[in-house]
């Protein structure tokens, strides 16, 4: 469990707020008190502080409004914001621990988790509920900030914090990431939620037409030693597959290639380690009749970088690489992964000349209808995301499973 006493103050903390002028808010400048927002808040005695499997709402400590799912939505992807207090299961919070003191904070009406879209880690990032999977942006550390205050700040980018856009009192204003800027639009009240009201029985539904399985998208993850998951058995399809489970995205791996932990159901893949673009090109076709994949997961040239062979034709390989895979499976999406970075610096250099080339490459190619988007593993993982300066350790891998499941909800 994790501890409840006060951090030190900041230069711009609660206790000098009497003796300091309005603090500004980090959107639009907008001048906001803590004081001012302290005086009208409940007192300190009445306030919860974060305990496991218990159920709070959230009130922000700007506005006194709570943090609410928009509409009482149950849907994935339905936007948080602050709104008036209803006691509503849509406004009342559920904490589940992880590990490290984090929590998933899960809405009591949905079960879903409070969610930063996509697993982004910049300012104005929306935030949603999505289905829990495991994710680091589902959790959730409580920093207590003194007077009965929390600051709620994502494992995958703790330096941000939860902020009402603007420190805005409306309701229905948006709630965002934002960088830590020490303003009331980032404090937070948790005070034990009520039980919230059983609504009227209503006539007995109409019986719903027996609806088929929906069938599992198939879907090939193709690369080298990354994608086969040197270090770590399976790499990030371990992490991967339960998330697409959990987001409603029924799966099936498939390709020539099986590895992977007993906890990993499906452990079929195309990933070859040490292999550069051109082997990859070499043998596609067969393992794409084989296996006819629906999406493709394509990460690859990480050797080709380590070789130093031919860097500066390396994206046109590639180029032809995804030409080859478009002209024998024209259905098929292809996602196209940048390079993580490398701790050989002349390598590493490499691998951001082939990188930049990337967006381009994909951009043409869609411009011509192609199925294919692109992610950015480069900007995703450091170095220390990495176990031997070439290969994720389990937090990179977490990662790419991130990057990769943004990518397959959009299809």
């Amino acid at each position: 469990m994790m501890s409840n006493q006060p951090r030190p103050l900041r230069p711009l903390g609660l206790a000098l707020a009497l003796a300091l002028p309005p603090l500004l808010t980090a959107c639009g400048g907008t001048a906001v008190s803590l004081t001012s927002a302290e005086s009208s808040a409940p007192s300190v005695q009445a306030l919860a502080a974060p305990v496991a499997e218990q159920t709070y709402t959230l009130a922000n400590l700007c506005s006194g409004k709570p943090l609410g799912v928009q509409g009482g939505s149950t849907a994935n992807g339905a936007a948080i914001v602050q709104q008036a207090a209803t006691g509503a299961g849509s406004q009342q919070w559920t904490l589940r621990a992880t590990d490290g003191g984090y929590f998933r904070v899960v809405a009591r009406h949905s079960g879903k988790g409070l969610d930063v879209s996509n697993a982004a880690t910049s300012a104005g990032s929306p935030v949603a509920q999505w289905d829990l999977w495991g994710g680091t942006n589902q959790q959730w550390k409580f920093e207590d900030v003194g007077s009965g205050t929390y600051e709620l700040s994502p494992r995958h980018a703790p330096g941000m914090r939860l902020d009402v856009r603007g420190a805005s009192s409306a309701d229905g204003a948006a709630v965002q990431l934002y960088g830590d800027n020490n303003t009331c639009a980032q404090r937070w009240r948790l005070s034990a939620a009520q039980a919230s009201s059983t609504p009227t029985p209503g006539p007995a539904p109409t019986p719903t037409p027996t609806v088929a399985p929906v069938t599992a998208r198939r879907v090939m993850p193709l690369g080298d030693s990354i994608t086969d998951g040197y270090n770590i058995p399976g790499g990030y399809r371990t992490p991967l597959l339960p998330g697409l489970t959990a987001a409603g995205l029924p799966t099936d791996f498939v390709g020539s290639a099986q590895n992977g932990p007993s906890a990993l159901a499906d452990r079929d893949h195309e990933g070859h380690s040490g292999w550069r673009i051109d082997e990859i090109a070499g043998q596609v076709d067969g393992w794409l009749d084989r296996a006819q994949p629906d999406v493709i997961l394509l990460m690859i040239g990480t050797n080709d970088m380590i070789q130093n062979r031919d860097v500066g034709g390396a994206p046109t390989r590639l180029g032809a690489l995804l030409d080859r895979i478009a002209a024998r499976r024209p259905s098929a999406t292809v996602i196209v992964a940048s390079l993580p970075p490398l701790s050989d610096r002349a390598q590493d250099a490499r691998a951001r000349t082939f990188n930049a080339a990337l967006p381009g490459l994909v951009s043409t190619r869609a411009a011509q209808g192609r199925r294919v988007k692109f992610v950015d593993a480069s900007a995703r993982l450091t170095l220390a995301d990495l176990a031997d300066g070439v290969h994720p350790n389990a937090a990179g891998y977490a990662k790419l499973a991130e990057l990769w499941l943004g990518a397959l909800r959009g299809l």
